[in-house]
């Protein structure tokens, strides 16, 4: 989304930054005064091709959702 530097909270890239952390991932933040913000986020290509573990009680039957969130950018 392209916004003005005065839009917004300024918690949106702290908590990607963070969150890349948490899987051994790396955030690049690239900025250049009037022309732009770039954001490199990458998450390590061996954890992302982990084979999960079988789940437990795959035989139990899940309750279904009884409501949906949908979430729309505003840009």
């Amino acid at each position: 989304a392209i916004k003005s530097a005065e839009q917004g909270t300024g918690l949106g890239l702290p908590i990607v930054q963070a969150l890349m952390h948490m899987h051994d991932g790396k955030f690049e933040l690239r900025s250049k005064l009037r022309e732009g913000t770039e954001v490199i986020a990458t998450f390590p290509r061996t954890r992302v091709l982990e084979i999960m573990p079988p789940v437990q009680n795959a035989g139990a039957s899940q309750p279904k959702p009884k409501s949906i969130l949908s979430m729309r950018n505003s840009a």
